[in-house]
């Protein structure tokens, strides 16, 4: 399994190519890297994956070519917190740069 699938792994919501590729380049971790538990365990893609649950609690919902994607506001708040966590998590270790 590669980086892409494991972070659209984490919801059925159609996270935008263009954001995950950034922000991936931001945290320094290329998108077509293999996932594995190591991988899985290091700060740059905790943060990451923080960063598409941040995506996640603030994605509108969407409608197109008869297909609807939308999150709840249960789920939304879901995602915020994990991504809240996450970073805090990942503080107790040094400055979180926000992205």
């Amino acid at each position: 399994m590669t980086v892409l699938v494991a972070l659209q792994s984490l919801s059925n919501y159609p996270v935008p190519a263009q954001f995950l590729q950034t922000v991936s380049v931001e945290r320094g971790i290329k998108l077509d890297d293999s996932f594995d538990t190591e991988l899985a365990k290091t700060r740059a893609y905790r943060l990451l994956k923080s960063d598409v649950y941040e995506f996640l609690s603030k994605a509108p919902n969407i409608s197109e070519n008869g297909v609807s994607f939308s999150l709840s506001d249960k789920d939304k708040a879901n995602f915020a917190s994990k991504a809240k966590a996450l970073r805090g998590e990942e503080s107790a270790f040094g400055r979180v740069r926000y992205l």
